[in-house]
């Protein structure tokens, strides 16, 4: 009897291991997928600051050029246009270009009559904003540039024997010191391009 149950064992037994070998392998797990990251979005480029000189910049509203010309004590001024004229009397009644007048020239946008594409600031008007009277005009432009964080200036002799200090700054302003010889230095800020400029200087 106890070989007969000894038997009966055995055989359950291999009979388990005969089904469980025919049972085909379960199917594989899928691995977790890894998260995909978001490429990194670069920061946006820096715009370069917007140059402003004694308060004035291309593209200013011809309203806010009058506002800022009477801050700043220039009170005779007049429109024709696209051109605003200041004039301040020279001090002493001195005579400049056979005038006792200092005139300075803010022209606007052509189209609209409306934005400031160039400025002209004479001489004298230079020397009474600025403080400048005992400059010359490389003194003027080394001032300029150190007071506005401007590029440096280069130098360039014109024919008449007067000479022009110029720089373009990042925003793309073309600034220029200019003076004749024997006269005042002038002070001129435009766009850098030509379709932006006004070609009217002094």
């Amino acid at each position: 009897m106890g070989n007969k149950i000894g038997i009966l064992a055995l055989s359950l037994c291999m009979a388990l291991v005969v089904v469980s070998c025919g049972k085909p392998p379960p199917p594989p797990q899928p691995q977790p997928t890894q998260t995909q990251q978001a490429p990194q979005q670069q920061p946006p480029a820096t715009q370069p600051q917007q140059t402003k000189i004694k308060g004035f910049y291309i593209g200013m509203p011809a309203a806010e050029v009058v506002n800022t010309l009477s801050s700043l004590g220039l009170t005779t001024i007049s429109r024709s246009g696209e051109v605003i004229t200041v004039e301040i009397p020279r001090m002493g009644g001195t005579v400049e270009n056979g005038n006792s007048k200092s005139f300075s020239y803010f022209y606007l946008d052509s189209a609209t009559y409306g934005n400031l594409t160039e400025l002209t600031i004479d001489g004298y008007t230079v020397d009474v904003l600025f403080n400048s009277g005992g400059m010359n005009e490389r003194e003027f432009a080394d001032n300029l540039s150190d007071a506005y964080k401007l590029p440096h200036f280069d130098f360039r002799l014109k024919p008449d024997g007067g000479c022009e200090y110029k720089c373009v700054t990042p925003d793309g302003l073309k600034i220029t010191v200019s003076g004749d010889k024997g006269h005042e230095k002038d002070l001129d800020v435009s766009a850098s391009t030509d379709s932006a400029v006004k070609k009217n200087f002094n």
